[in-house]
């Protein structure tokens, strides 16, 4: 299935992996969903050449949704199997299994769409794709069980995995500097917050481990240093695997 470069970034909300993410594709040659929504409109509508004025309008008024939407179907076409596993775990979840269904469809979407519009010598970078769905999924299930392996299997496997390891009571300090719910869900048994992002941590490791023995690169990055450092630290450990 996957023949680019993938990095994937792997954390708990809070740790800085989204800011890590947009700093990252801001400095090199890595592209993510926003670059590849303008070539996607250029694949949907079946034109070699888009002018630049026509490109931005498409972009700004083209809803994700819909970008979204005609590339799931896409996905599930060219994956099957995945599909129908996906389908599987959502259906067995025990809890919220609506919302989880949604954000799985963006992830197949958003994944068909990079790669099907990125070249084979670029790098596609993620914030969020598979594995961290993986963490949804043992969100939304009592005993915080991840998939099984064969979910792992089936799933393409980042060459990098990028887990931003940041203390969890900094982490909730974000999260309720930028305004996010930190409610537990009723079906967290009355579990506080940090017991919660405990227990993710330990599933962040178990990811983590799947993703090492199916041949990922791990990079650990401590979110204790300025942005601009931690955004040249790992440019310098990717770049000792690929070309940027």
């Amino acid at each position: 299935m996957k023949n680019k470069k993938i990095i994937e970034f792997l954390g708990i909300g809070g740790s800085g992996k989204s800011t890590m993410h947009h700093r990252l594709v801001e400095n090199n040659n890595i592209y993510c969903y926003s670059d590849a929504k303008a070539r996607a409109c250029i694949n949907i509508f079946g034109q070699l050449y888009i002018p630049d004025v026509a490109l931005h309008y498409l972009t700004n008024t083209i809803p994700n949704t819909a970008i979204y939407l005609y590339y799931y179907k896409k996905f599930c076409r060219s994956n099957p199997q995945l599909s129908n596993i996906i389908g599987r775990i959502v259906d067995n979840t025990d809890y919220d299994s609506k919302d989880l269904s949604h954000t799985f469809m963006k992830s197949m979407g958003v994944y068909e769409l990079t790669t099907s519009t990125v070249l084979d010598e670029n790098i596609i970078c993620y914030d969020e794709m598979f594995l961290q769905k993986a963490v949804s999924v043992a969100y939304r299930n009592s005993n915080f069980n991840i998939p099984n392996s064969q979910y792992f299997d089936n799933i393409p496997i980042p060459d990098i995995v990028v887990y931003i390891d940041t203390p969890i009571d900094l982490c909730i300090d974000r999260q309720r500097s930028r305004g996010d719910d930190l409610t537990v869900p009723y079906w967290r048994n009355c579990e506080s917050k940090k017991e919660v992002e405990k227990k993710t941590s330990v599933v962040l490791e178990t990811i983590l481990d799947e993703a090492k023995n199916r041949g990922s690169k791990i990079i650990r990055l401590e979110n204790n240093r300025s942005i601009d450092d931690s955004v040249k630290h790992l440019t310098h450990k990717i770049e000792q695997e690929f070309t940027i």
